[in-house]
């Protein structure tokens, strides 16, 4: 639903890169009086380029007022707010709590923009939660803040397809281009003083594991799917999925893929040099012919493998025509 006219209340807006900077690009499109709060532009991006854009690079591309502030929250940016006495506040990926006094600083209220289907996968990187097991959907979800993090009433959702095999950066792209509809439909909504909002069920709700480094590492007694779905839901932009090779050396794997290989009598943990990558036997319950190809590795300091270095590596005959290509 396309806005029929520009937002007039004041808007201020919160954020950081990626999610913050794609929704501060469209409200930038749709409100006349928009200021925005972010960190400073001398702030390292967390991603590469297309998703590092800092806010405060929006906000200069905008000519938007822009304020610098470290952690929200406290009595000095609490003070700027309510000075600035917002009509509206929306958040999307702050990574700071709000408090109370904070929330309540604007007429209309606080909303925020999460990157699922609350109430599931409140938390960080939840489009990677998703990918990582497995589903087949994911969302955007504009709700109503409160002190409780991702807990308050949902006031509009939008949902997008996840492939089998596709990355997180295709995802993600999938995603921020889902966001300009979504927020139209809500400040339409908003403007007319008709905004529906719906309590989350609270016996639904599911946390993320963010990107701590257990969560990263992979497990080779997993099935194959389990381990592809792992290393696609980290890839780029993300740091990468984490293998432990000879007991000592910890790998990155930016790629991977399942493949059906009809050499059965292998057991977890067997490998080979396969196409400039690893052929991994995992474990799990599926099929014994079921194995996963790891490639695009590298060290922890970023240097590329040569995977014929490892010294525990079983020689398997690689897969006969006519398998595919297990390269993406």
């Amino acid at each position: 639903m396309k806005l029929e006219q520009r937002f007039a209340p004041r808007v201020v807006f919160l954020g950081t890169e990626t999610w913050g900077s794609e929704t501060l690009e469209h409200l930038a499109t749709r409100c006349d009086d928009l200021v925005v709060y972010g960190l400073p532009a001398s702030t390292p991006p967390a991603f590469a380029p297309p998703f590092g854009t800092s806010v405060a690079t929006v906000a200069r591309r905008h000519s938007l007022r822009f304020v610098t502030t470290d952690v929200a929250g406290d009595e000095t940016v609490l003070r700027s707010l309510l000075a600035e006495r917002p009509s509206l506040l929306i958040s999307s990926n702050w990574r700071r709590k709000l408090t109370a006094p904070t929330l309540r600083a604007a007429t209309l209220g606080a909303f925020n923009v999460h990157a699922s289907l609350l109430p599931a996968y409140r938390g960080s990187a939840p489009i990677v939660a998703a990918i990582a097991n497995g589903d087949s959907e994911s969302g955007l979800t504009i709700h109503r803040m409160v002190e409780a993090l991702d807990a308050g009433p949902i006031a509009s959702q939008t949902r997008f397809e996840i492939g089998p095999d596709d990355t997180v950066e295709q995802v993600l792209i999938r995603a921020l281009g889902a966001m300009p509809a979504l927020l139209d439909a809500f400040l339409f909504d908003l403007a007319r003083e008709r905004l529906p909002t719906r309590d989350q069920c609270e016996n639904a709700a599911t946390w993320t594991a963010g990107l701590a480094r257990d969560f990263r590492t992979i497990d080779i007694t997993w099935s194959a799917r389990r381990v592809h779905d792992r290393v696609r839901a980290l890839s780029f932009p993300y740091p990468g999925a984490l293998l432990v090779v000879d007991e000592t050396s910890t790998w990155i794997a930016g790629a991977s893929r399942v493949v059906e290989h009809d050499v059965h009598e292998f057991g977890a943990g067997d490998a080979s040099e396969y196409r400039g990558g690893l052929l991994l036997r995992c474990g799990g319950c599926e099929p014994a012919g079921a194995w996963v190809w790891l490639g695009s590795l590298q060290d922890e300091r970023g240097r590329p493998i040569d995977v014929r270095t490892i010294r525990s590596v079983t020689r398997i005959p690689p897969p006969r025509p006519p398998h595919d290509d297990p390269r993406p």
